[in-house]
């Protein structure tokens, strides 16, 4: 901020006429800071402009409860097996750059219950309010996925509340991955485009190209988590054992190390999108991971059980998403890039916790909170690394009535330089930098003239 008095002697400055350029030699200032106090002076007799609200939010669910005959091998859950629904535990958020973080959980007496309809409410009207909200894989329905009974069941027959063979999914420096039980928080099936993957030792397995493989690094005995998208052939995945038929028969239980000889798009099939516990499981015999997103349509199949009409449209920014688009991190769970940044951690948790909560334990609950507060720090963290390179999102420009000047769409800052140029294959535009995000957006007037405009010849469509 600049003193009253100053203000007014910059207000003089430009009655006289005085440019940006002139008020910047007078004060002996940079140019962009003469132009940013002209700006301040210009608006202090106006209305304050309304920013955006930006909301930070999660949600923490409980599993659901299902009867059945068996392990289920070669059955599928009826909807009269489904006896107790999920439901939301808990939620948290905060408005960006504030330092309250709302939320609000179930009571011991609501999880016993199983009724979130109160803190629903309270979600609903937080939600209203917001014109952003930032919220933080699959294989083919028939790939074997290890259970803890030791059977290999089709990925398609699973359901939520199995219980898998998983792993730690990232290792500490020094300390190798430990086998962890991995409870399946999600369950469906849908069609998606997928890829094969063909090993040396003739093993076929299709995924979707987003699905994360544990390969072993080209170097050394590291692991690394690789997308198949971007798999080569000649990279080496470790097999850690070979199905069997039955938990009797220990025949063929082995580890070895096979080389990828073939990759390949093989159209839409259908596919098992899974959640677990852990983010990880053994399928075909080879490690895999799962990501967590946030889904607005849990929340909103909430809000129409329980009567509430639709909040107010809002924007949606999906960090994953957004760090899938740009960036080829190990791994894309959120505990991780924390980690890689060396930002605000997850807090641990296990799948006791949320047993706990489901049995009205309020210790537990109150960790839970915790934990989904927590979320939000690390969360915000997260979107502010990643915020200069945001591109398909909402122009926060639209949230804001600037007459007086350009503002950086990303962040809404009006401190703002020139920077380079943005080319399509028919014109060209202005590009600007940010100098408070350092995000990059372009102007929208064409640089080309007229006549450079009538004699451009493009590139054929094929």
């Amino acid at each position: 901020m600049i003193s009253e008095e100053k203000q007014n002697q910059i207000e003089g400055m430009i009655e006289n006429g005085m440019s940006a350029e002139d008020v910047s030699n007078k004060l002996k200032v940079a140019i962009q800071t003469a132009r940013r106090y002209i700006r301040l002076v210009k608006n202090r007799n106006k209305e304050p402009k309304r920013a955006p609200k930006i909301l930070l939010f999660d949600i923490e669910t409980a599993m659901m409860s299902i009867w059945v005959w068996g392990i289920l091998y070669k059955q599928k859950p009826q909807n009269h097996q489904i006896i107790e629904d999920w439901f939301c535990l808990s939620w948290a958020g905060k408005w960006l750059f504030d330092d309250e973080i709302m939320s609000d959980i179930v009571t011991p007496e609501e999880a016993l219950k199983r009724d979130d309809n109160r803190i629903m409410g309270s979600m609903w009207k937080l939600i209203d309010e917001a014109d952003i909200v930032i919220g933080h894989n699959c294989v083919e329905e028939s790939t074997p996925i290890l259970t803890t009974n030791l059977k290999w069941i089709p990925a398609g027959k699973l359901k939520v509340g199995d219980s898998l063979v998983g792993f730690t999914e990232n290792k500490s420096r020094n300390t190798p991955r430990q086998i962890r039980e991995s409870i399946v928080t999600h369950h469906s099936i849908e069609r998606r485009k997928c890829m094969k993957v063909t090993f040396s030792n003739g093993d076929e397995v299709i995924t979707t190209p987003e699905h994360p493989w544990l390969k072993l690094a080209p170097k050394g005995r590291d692991y690394r988590w690789c997308e198949t998208k971007n798999l080569k052939v000649g990279q080496r995945v470790n097999k850690f054992m070979k199905p069997w038929k039955e938990d009797t028969s220990f025949e063929g239980r082995f580890s070895s190390t096979e080389t990828i000889t073939k990759i390949e798009h093989v159209g839409e099939k259908k596919v098992a999108v899974m959640g677990t516990s852990t983010k990880t499981y053994f399928a075909a015999g080879y490690p895999m991971h799962n990501s967590k997103k946030f889904d607005h349509r849990k929340v909103n199949a909430r809000f129409i059980k329980y009567g509430f009409n639709p909040p107010t449209p809002y924007r949606i920014i999906d960090t994953i998403k957004v760090a899938k688009k740009h960036f080829a991190f190990t791994s894309y769970s959120l505990d991780y890039l924390c980690e890689y940044f060396n930002i605000r951690r997850k807090l641990p948790t296990d799948y006791n916790l949320w047993k706990k909560c489901l049995q009205g334990d309020a210790e537990s609950l109150k960790y839970m909170q915790d934990y989904n507060k927590q979320d939000i720090l690390s969360l915000e963290d997260l979107f502010l690394k990643l915020r200069p390179y945001l591109t398909s999102v909402p122009n926060l420009g639209l949230y804001i009535n600037n007459d007086d000047g350009k503002m950086c769409p990303i962040c809404s800052s009006e401190d703002i330089i020139k920077e380079g140029i943005y080319t399509t294959s028919v014109s060209v535009f202005q590009s600007y930098r940010c100098l408070n995000c350092g995000g990059i957006s372009r102007g929208r007037n064409n640089l080309l003239n007229k006549e450079k405009m009538k004699n451009l010849l493009v590139p054929t469509a094929r």
